[in-house]
């Protein structure tokens, strides 16, 4: 493994009451349509996804993006479902392929947290 200092693009995805079984398996499979670099679940509600700060995956990224979006606004489900988004330099391990192998860390994560840039009421 290989430690690394890079860019990266973080969307923060959180439902302050948990998802569920019904919407887990949903917000599961829109995250993965999105190939994320790394994915990270925080039991029970949050979800923090990373990405490369390259153009191709800003692509994925905003397309993700646009699937939560629709997600939130179209189904009752999601009424309390929050995305939060920043990018910055973070510390992480990769493969020798480049792959992201561990949870990354740094203050872009938490500025993430902070940084809701959209919920059913904005």
């Amino acid at each position: 493994m290989k430690v690394k200092h890079d860019n990266l693009i973080i969307l923060y995805i959180t439902d302050e009451w948990g998802f569920n079984e019904i919407t887990w398996p949903i917000l599961a499979q829109v995250i993965e349509r999105g190939k994320p670099d790394y994915v990270e679940f925080l039991n029970p509600g949050t979800f923090y996804i990373y990405y490369k700060g390259t153009k191709q995956k800003r692509k994925k990224y905003d397309s993700l993006l646009a699937e939560m979006k629709g997600l939130i606004a179209g189904d009752d489900r999601f009424e309390d479902v929050r995305v939060g988004m920043a990018n910055g330099k973070m510390i992480f391990e990769v493969d020798w392929l480049g792959r992201i192998k561990s949870p990354p860390i740094g203050g872009p994560g938490n500025d993430a947290m902070k940084n809701i840039i959209f919920c059913r009421t904005s």
